[in-house]
């Protein structure tokens, strides 16, 4: 995703920066902004303000939501399982 968002914005290096921004992903807490911050650093210098801000937008999407789902069991009765947001 990242990685096409830059192809389209004319970002130079585009894939070595989706592939720093995927491997930075598993760095906790500070991979992925170092990262981004990184590929949008490089999108101000070479393509300008707009597309570095178009470029951020895109590094900060917000994951997608996650639900839980929890198993009661009683012993008379079947499993049941329960979505909860």
């Amino acid at each position: 995703m990242i990685g096409v968002a830059l192809l389209i914005l004319g970002v130079p290096l585009a894939l070595p920066l989706a592939v720093v921004v995927f491997v930075g992903a598993f760095i906790p807490l500070v991979g992925a902004t170092v990262a981004g911050a990184l590929a949008a650093l490089i999108a101000l210098v070479s393509n300008g303000p707009v597309t570095a801000l178009i470029a951020s937008k895109v590094m900060r999407k917000p994951p997608a939501k996650r639900r839980r789902i929890t198993c009661t069991h009683s012993p008379r009765r079947r499993v049941r399982l329960i979505s909860r947001p």
